[in-house]
């Protein structure tokens, strides 16, 4: 059995930052254990 792909995760902010701490949070709340921040 193959171990599952690591999915990366950019999230360029320009004059967003009062959404970037709600979008780290989605990223890490998802369920795939295979992703980097």
């Amino acid at each position: 059995m193959k171990p599952p792909a690591v999915i990366s995760v950019i999230i360029p902010v320009h004059n967003g930052s009062r959404y970037l701490a709600a979008a780290i949070e989605s990223v890490l709340a998802q369920t795939n254990s295979a992703s980097e921040l």
